[in-house]
């Protein structure tokens, strides 16, 4: 049985504005001499828009309004003209880095990081969910990740390949929980093309779950994302090929954080 993997979305966008922390749409009366920038934006699976959302740097205001200029509101308020909150979009954020961060620090086998990480997914997600216990299907608990954290309790670096590898499972059956979340009203669709053939499709509600349909299609391919080493960048990167041991985004970053290094090694000398 083959299943066409691709999918579709259209979402409405144009100019949007921060008002009292709320992002909102500007209407053609609103804009005025400035011109809309389309009616409409689609995503597929070659897009990866996931990668510009979690690659924006939150603390910037107006990097949030040039995603949602350039692609539209995620859609998990009640209704467009209610806005969305900045807040809820910054966790957002939060939230799908962190999925693809625990993904990434359980290939490199670390647990603390995987660990740290799951927390502070719990910690986001307890607003809506029951926190881990929902992650893990109460395998794990909220309270036994504060104690694990806690490094007089558990040390990491002598815990046995048994610990590890049922340790790793329940923290990726976490990321399957999570995804899975985002993704569960996402439904296919039979649609006609304009030369009377039919065509397999998804439908989505919105654009943070078709995202989310972006990571199910990428994770399901067993692809892998990273965030740039340079610190100053906010950038999330594709893992191509064999190529794991690549840390930077581009050439630039790399090259700069190298000039970064040397400057900090030659202060040390200087010391």
């Amino acid at each position: 049985m083959v299943l066409q993997k691709g999918f579709t979305f259209e979402n409405l966008v144009g100019r949007y504005k921060i008002d009292n922390e709320i992002i909102y749409r500007l209407y053609n009366e609103e804009v005025r001499n400035d011109k809309i920038i389309k009616d409409v934006t689609s995503i597929s699976e070659k897009n990866a828009v996931f990668l510009d959302f979690i690659s924006i740097n939150y603390e910037d205001q107006r990097k949030i309004l040039d995603f949602y200029d350039k692609y539209g509101s995620l859609g998990f308020g009640k209704a467009p003209r209610y806005g969305e909150s900045i807040c809820d979009v910054i966790k957002e954020i939060r939230i799908m880095q962190l999925i693809l961060d625990i993904e990434e620090h359980i290939k490199n086998k670390e647990i603390s990081l995987t660990l740290r990480s799951l927390f502070e997914l719990n910690k986001l997600i307890s607003i809506w969910y029951q926190g881990v216990e929902f992650l893990t299907d109460g395998i794990i608990y909220s309270q036994d990740i504060e104690l694990m954290l806690d490094k007089g309790f558990y040390d990491f670096d002598n815990s046995s390949p048994e610990f590890n590898a049922m340790f790793f499972f329940y923290a990726k059956y976490a990321v399957c929980r999570m995804v899975n979340s985002y993704i569960s009203e996402i439904k296919p669709e039979l649609k006609l093309s304009r030369d009377m053939t039919y065509i397999g499709n998804w439908h989505s509600k919105n654009l943070l779950s078709s995202m989310y349909f972006e990571i199910f299609l990428k994770l399901s391919s067993n692809k892998r994302f990273r965030k740039c080493k340079n610190s100053t960048c906010s950038n999330y990167f594709e893992i191509i090929g064999a190529d794991t041991r690549k840390i930077y985004c581009n050439r630039d970053c790399a090259n700069l954080e190298a000039k970064r290094m040397e400057r900090t090694r030659k202060r040390k000398i200087e010391k």
